[in-house]
Order: C-alpha cells, then sequence, then structure tokens
C-alpha cells in the first residue's frame, strides 16, 4: 500500500481515487463496509488518515484511548483492499476549518473523484460538516450505519466492550479481527518466574485501550512467530499491587530472552476476573488451571 503524508506543499498527483472518510479507530466492520464500497468503484481505494484527534489535541492531559494506532491502522488497512493513504498529522488549525475549507483542503491536497462515508460521518469546527454538504462538492457514497443485534457498530462502543466488560470475543465479531495491543517487550519484575509461568511485559506504542482486568487466552506474535498465550491484565494484587495496570503475556513453548523485542499481544477470550489470592501457592494453582483451560480446547 501507497502511503503519502500530506504536508503544507501536498497537491493531487492526479491520481483518480475513491477517498474513504471517517475516524476508523479499530478498523471495525462498519469501517469495513466503507473500504469495501472503495473497491466496487472505478477508482483506486485510498483512505484519509488524520491523527491526534482533536480531543488529544485540545486536552493533552486528560487519557484518549485507542483501538488502534496509526502504525496498525497502515498494517491492516492492505488487508481490506486499501491501496493508498493519505496522512495527516493534524493540528488545532485543521480541526478549526470549516465545512468549506474542509472540502477546498480535500480538493487542493488530494482532489478525490469520489468519497465514501458513514451516514453519521461529521467533519470540520464544531462537526458541522455532514454528507449532505460534502455532496455539493463531490460524487459521494453513503454507506448506512451498520447495526448488529439492532445496536450501532463503533469506535466508542468497543472501547467500552473491551475495557469495562472485557468481553474480548464480542470484540472480535464486531471488530471482524481480534483485538490487538503492540509494543516493545520491557523488564518486569520477574514474579512469574519465580512460580514457574515468566511472562513478557508489554510497553504499549500507543495509549491502547487496556481490556478489563482479568486472565485471558491469546496469541503471541513475536520475531514473525505465534504463540498460544496465557495473558494476564491488571495491577497483580496478591505480590504488590502495581501503580497502574499492565499486559504480560505467558508464551507457551517459549524460552529466551526477549527484552526490546516487538510482540503483539491478541486477545481471543477472558477467562476470569482478576483475584487476589492468600498466597503464591494459591495464585500458582490457579494459573495451573488457567493453563490447562487452553491447553483443553
Amino acid at each position: 500500500m501507497e502511503v503519502i503524508e500530506i504536508d503544507a506543499k501536498t497537491r493531487s498527483d492526479g491520481t483518480k481515487v475513491t477517498l474513504c472518510l471517517g475516524n476508523f479507530d479499530g478498523l471495525h466492520r462498519g469501517h469495513q463496509e466503507l473500504f469495501l464500497a472503495a473497491r466496487r468503484s472505478d477508482f483506486l481505494p485510498s483512505v484519509l488518515l488524520f491523527e491526534p484527534s482533536a480531543e488529544a489535541l485540545l486536552f493533552p492531559s486528560i487519557p484518549h484511548p485507542v483501538l488502534t494506532s496509526l502504525e496498525d491502522k497502515l498494517r491492516l488497512l492492505p488487508k481490506y483492499g486499501i491501496e493508498r493513504a493519505y496522512v495527516l498529522h493534524a493540528d488545532l488549525a485543521f480541526y478549526a476549518l470549516s465545512p468549506e475549507g474542509f472540502v477546498n483542503f480535500l480538493k487542493e491536497r488530494i482532489s478525490p473523484s469520489e468519497l465514501v462515508c458513514g451516514s453519521d460521518f461529521r467533519f470540520a469546527k464544531e462537526a458541522k460538516g455532514t454528507p449532505s454538504f460534502l455532496r455539493e462538492s463531490f460524487k459521494v457514497e453513503e454507506i448506512p450505519l451498520l447495526l448488529i443485534d439492532g445496536k450501532k457498530v463503533s469506535s466508542s462502543c468497543l472501547r467500552e466492550i473491551i475495557s469495562k466488560e472485557g468481553d474480548v470475543e464480542l470484540a472480535t465479531s464486531l471488530l471482524g479481527h481480534p483485538y490487538e495491543m503492540r509494543g516493545k517487550v520491557r523488564k518486569g519484575l520477574h514474579n512469574g518466574t519465580r512460580i514457574g509461568f515468566p511472562t513478557l511485559n508489554l510497553l504499549p506504542d500507543a495509549p491502547y485501550v487496556y481490556p478489563a482486568a482479568g486472565v485471558y487466552e491469546g496469541v503471541s506474535y513475536l520475531s514473525g512467530l505465534a504463540y498460544r498465550s496465557l495473558i494476564n491484565v491488571g495491577v497483580n494484587p496478591t505480590v504488590g499491587a502495581l501503580k497502574e495496570p499492565q499486559v504480560e503475556s505467558h508464551l507457551l513453548g517459549y524460552h529466551g530472552d526477549a527484552y526490546g523485542k516487538t510482540i503483539y499481544v491478541s486477545f481471543s477470550r477472558r477467562i476470569r476476573g482478576e483475584i487476589k489470592f492468600a498466597s503464591l501457592d494459591e495464585l500458582k494453582a490457579q494459573i495451573e488451571k488457567d493453563k490447562a483451560s487452553i491447553l483443553a480446547k
């Protein structure tokens, strides 16, 4: 997939593109409907990505968790048939554009032959821009909201499902792919090693949404290999509670030094919630049960 970084000097190169517009956090099944429409068009299927979000710029001291980083999006988009991504590193001036200013931005920098957006897409200052306004200047294919069991599939809904409920199985069905966190392996306290379950501690590359505290089954991808994993998310209350939650993955069949390497931790299902045990022996016994539940499948 071709990636074009947009700056003040960027102008259309004359390629006829169908441009998908949206927030695209998570690249969930609703977003995938837009990508499918773009692939059906007569022009190059493309997407506009702009980060950080307006909220992150306006309120930098408040956490703004995401389902996918920019790097994640660029890695996953080719899977859905997108052949070109325009990337804008947005500033407050961009988010202060009027609807007319946003249209001029598209005309000058990209000059799309067609736009694809969701029926709830809003843009420009105070979210005053609508698909109807875009239709005054472009050919626009407006995609209806994707409803599953009567509920809108949205990034905000998915963030709640993952962080509050830990229902990563439901999240997978709505995302169309497993929820995943990416980062470097960092040194931990070696508590897992002491009880026979060494873990790789994740230092996230982005402000990801943390799944609800608990133990999960999943897959960890390290050095190009996939390992079935037992993943703990939480503050380790049995061995001395941490100030912030962490993600640590026990890779079945892995032995080695992974410090500093990139790891992808993918969540398949939640096994149980976080528990404070009376002793390390009780904790070890429970982890043995958790591991057995994975191997039994």
